[in-house]
């Protein structure tokens, strides 16, 4: 049953962040967040939800710097990482964000996403 809540809670920010309702949507990730906290992924879209609903990049870094991921899940990292560059770049610090790309393209040469977010700060090319 608690995966089910989750599945709800998480389809319900991402439809309220659609439809512009970005303090329900961060509401919704913050209470999966307090009954998921040893989860990761969770954890990944609580520093998303800090991102893009609450504008508050200096919390979201603070949270990416005491997580700790699987190290077997590459999916995991890399979303982490491009979450981190995300954050410094709304944080005011593109440099940090590149450098933190640059190094992800070393672990996932292969990555479109990680190519698109390069290209968009102006690097990688």
């Amino acid at each position: 049953m608690g995966r089910l809540l989750l599945a709800g809670l998480y389809h319900t920010s991402m439809q309220d962040r659609e439809a512009g309702r970005s303090d329900a949507a961060a509401e919704l990730v913050e209470l999966m967040s307090r009954r998921h906290p040893n989860d990761p992924g969770v954890t990944l879209l609580a520093v998303q939800s800090l991102l893009r609903d609450r504008q508050d990049p200096a919390r979201a870094l603070e949270m990416l710097r005491g997580l700790s991921l699987p190290e077997e899940n590459a999916r995991l990292s890399l979303q982490y990482g491009m979450l981190l560059a995300d954050a410094y770049e709304a944080a005011g610090h593109p440099d940090s964000a590149r450098m933190t790309l640059e190094t992800l393209r070393g672990e996932f040469p292969d990555s479109d996403q990680l190519d698109e977010r390069l290209r968009a700060l102006g690097a990688g090319q």
